[in-house]
């Protein structure tokens, strides 16, 4: 069974992915991880490394307690680190 949290945070990345208009294989090159680690964090087979965790809030731009949010829209941590992340 997939921990429920791994779940969450491969929605918020596809989700991210999307919006930003980038492959599995165009986000993982950005974040300098292979396309089929982004796809297992995606599908929630695996989770990033604490340290991918953290240059994933960066890239991104949203707070690791959002990423492991299961209520996205009602989540009481802060969504967006920066609104406009590069």
């Amino acid at each position: 069974m997939i921990p429920r949290n791994e779940i969450h945070l491969g929605r918020h990345l596809r989700d991210w992915r999307l919006r930003q208009g980038l492959s599995q294989e165009g986000a993982a090159r950005k974040l300098g991880v292979a396309a089929s680690t982004w796809g297992h964090w995606e599908t929630g087979a695996r989770l990033p490394t604490p340290r991918l965790l953290l240059l994933l809030r960066e890239m991104t731009g949203m707070s690791i307690g959002y990423l492991m949010c299961e209520n996205s829209e009602n989540c009481s941590h802060q969504r967006q680190l920066d609104p406009y992340p590069e």
